[in-house]
């Protein structure tokens, strides 16, 4: 069963408010549709959590990696962002949370070996041909997430000036601290838009008045 602010929310066009919910003015009643399209939202939203769950029982007490652990928290996450933003594009609070809302930076700076080898042989640097620079990202929106092609990636490039040159990629993943924080934007959005979950802070069961 499909709430009434769903229904509004797929079919409308016009937006209005009632309480702390935002919708649209429904138009049309393609109940069998909408209908298949939410149980699939919401099917989703359980699978984040349990991925949720599975990446910190693997880093936490299989001691993996956490880049290992958050790859398929991080691709049910995307998933979900990807399916929501024709929703979430309609409301004004929504659409901030989707393209503005800050999740933070991610940095990547140069190899601490790196740092290493310009301490030890500066006298023989070429800095016009060295690429030290870090890079900074902003996670602004969960659909920054899409928009970043994670993982990030950055070379940095040491030349000395005896023609010798050092070249080494540095990768970063999104954290599983930063995948949490948008599950719970996620989990927060698709209850006020109307979707009936109730789920609490730390991923757990997910009930459904759908």
């Amino acid at each position: 069963m499909t709430t009434p602010e769903l229904k509004k929310l797929f079919a409308g066009t016009a937006q209005e408010k009632n309480g702390d919910r935002d919708y649209l003015t429904l138009d049309t009643d393609e109940n069998v549709s909408r209908t298949t399209h939410v149980e699939l939202l919401v099917d989703m939203r359980k699978q984040m959590a349990q991925a949720r769950r599975d990446a910190l029982h693997a880093r936490d007490i299989e001691g993996l990696d956490e880049v290992i652990a958050a790859s398929h928290y991080r691709h049910t996450v995307e998933a979900l962002v990807v399916e929501l933003k024709p929703l979430m594009q309609k409301i004004g609070w929504a659409r901030e949370r989707l393209f503005e809302e800050s999740f933070g930076d991610i940095r990547i700076t140069p190899p601490p070996e790196f740092e290493q080898l310009i301490d030890l042989h500066w006298d023989n640097v070429d800095p016009r041909r060295s690429q030290m620079h870090p890079r900074t990202e902003s996670l602004d929106g969960l659909w920054s997430l899409v928009d970043l092609d994670f993982p990030l990636q950055q070379r940095f490039t040491i030349a000395m000036k005896d023609g010798s040159v050092h070249h080494e990629t540095v990768t970063r993943n999104i954290s599983i601290r930063t995948l949490t924080a948008m599950h719970d934007a996620i989990a927060e959005s698709m209850q006020r838009m109307g979707f009936g979950l109730d789920v609490n802070d730390k991923g757990g069961e997910t009930r459904t008045q759908i």
